[in-house]
């Protein structure tokens, strides 16, 4: 699993946040075997995780400052598909203690990550590109990685245009 599963965990700022249960694949499987009860249950009751809209905008970012520096497509794109999974979810997810416009000012001026506007490169899917071949062809490369239907990439580009378009302003 060490090429597909990525944790980053350690001290970092985690506001705002949600709080999330965790849990195994082991305990989920002693627990449908009605086994549970005789182990010792020591998964956490609630971690705090950052919360998702903040996930999405840093990662949406992050594709775009990393396709501007030309970074290789198997650095980036892991995280296309991740965000419009966060992006489809959006509505249903708990707010934040944060709007929309305070956290977009945040990460501007705070974090120095600025959103990319809608017409960015890394989310315009360009047919006989060198760059979009790659992206492509790393998109193929992690199928594995990934159970059930996927999004495609031009579905998922067409997604986050969508939604950086309807974003509201940068306050001046």
């Amino acid at each position: 699993m060490r090429p597909f599963v990525l944790l980053e965990v350690g001290r970092a700022r985690v506001v705002p946040f949600v709080e999330r249960a965790l849990s195994s694949w082991v305990h989920d499987f002693l627990a449908e075997q009605n086994q549970l009860a005789e182990f010792v249950d020591n998964r956490p009751a609630a971690v705090r995780c950052i919360h998702p809209w903040v996930t999405a905008l840093e990662k949406i970012e992050a594709i775009a400052k990393k396709f501007d520096k030309g970074k290789p497509a198997a650095d980036i794109v892991r995280r296309y598909e991740d965000v419009a999974h966060i992006l489809a979810g959006w509505e249903t997810l708990p707010p934040p203690a944060e709007d929309l416009p305070t956290l977009l000012q945040l990460l501007r001026d705070e974090d120095k990550k600025p959103m990319p506007p809608a017409t960015h490169p890394a989310f315009a899917p360009t047919p006989d590109s060198e760059r979009w071949d790659e992206v492509q062809a790393a998109w193929e490369a992690i199928a594995p990685m990934f159970w059930g239907d996927r999004v495609p990439l031009d579905e998922v580009c067409a997604t986050i245009r969508a939604f950086l378009d309807g974003l509201p302003a940068p306050a001046t």
